[in-house]
């Protein structure tokens, strides 16, 4: 049975205390505020529910200030024996991908120090536009064939990026007379080819389904100009037809 733990309103996910040895025995989020006013978050973090089990050594994972849990990468040991029985899988090793809030336009990855060897990670974010604030998680698998208790699935739980109160800049009064003899030049050219700013999804239609990753640095082609909810198809040798998305929330490909 899975259950979720929800930062507290208009705040998110910004990384964990744990419970670690060679599985993930116990996790709790921290959470933090995001600033209304400006960029970033309050600094003011806030510690949910610990849940799991006993076991292991405590350990902290957190963002950079300023930072918000955007990733998060799960690693689960599916071949764990105890007193001669094969128990379900667990997780043993997590780690935060975390990116600057609202802009997403620095990514950095917090690894914490665990004991128990791991593969290749599951992958666990929102869809474009929202941001994680909270898990959802199992801890009984092992109960049930008493053993001790610890955390056996995790996933994200979403949300939209609380409103943000803009302050205008107060304009600047002229007394200077306009030029009209210069023409207006406004660009109306669409730079065709771009470099990949921020790691992105890509989708066969918008928002359907997922089919690859294009990684920072890669070029893609504007087979055409975006749409007004920010979403753009490309192509690439890899992808021939496809779509990504690119708004001010996350502007992968930096228009």
């Amino acid at each position: 049975m899975t259950q979720d733990l929800r930062c507290p309103p208009r705040s998110l996910l910004i990384g964990f205390n744990m419970r670690t040895g060679y599985l993930l025995d116990a996790i709790q989020p921290i959470c933090d505020e995001v600033n209304p006013s400006v960029s970033g978050l309050q600094g003011s973090p806030v510690v949910l529910s610990l849940v799991g089990g006993t076991g292991g050594g405590w350990q902290q994972i957190r963002c950079p200030a300023g930072q918000a849990v955007h990733m998060l990468l799960t690693y689960v040991n599916e071949n764990i024996r105890g007193n001669g029985q094969t128990l379900p899988p667990a997780i043993n090793h997590v780690r935060l991908g975390c990116t600057r809030v609202p802009y997403r336009d620095h990514y950095r990855e917090v690894t914490p120090t665990f004991s128990g060897s791991y593969t290749s990670p599951g992958r666990l974010r929102c869809p474009p536009g929202e941001w994680i604030t909270g898990i959802r998680y199992g801890s009984d698998a092992h109960l049930h064939l008493e053993r001790p208790e610890v955390i056996d699935t995790l996933g994200v739980l979403c949300g939209q990026l609380p409103p943000r109160i803009l302050v205008d800049a107060r304009p600047e009064i002229s007394d200077m007379p306009v030029d009209l003899t210069r023409p207006i030049e406004i660009e109306t050219t669409l730079r065709q080819t771009r470099a990949v700013r921020l790691a992105t999804d890509v989708y066969d239609h918008p928002g359907s389904r997922r089919i690859g990753v294009l990684q920072v640095g890669e070029t893609v082609t504007l087979r055409e100009r975006c749409q007004t909810d920010n979403w753009c198809r490309i192509r690439t040798a890899q992808f021939p037809d496809g779509w990504v998305y690119s708004g001010p929330d996350y502007n992968s490909l930096g228009l």
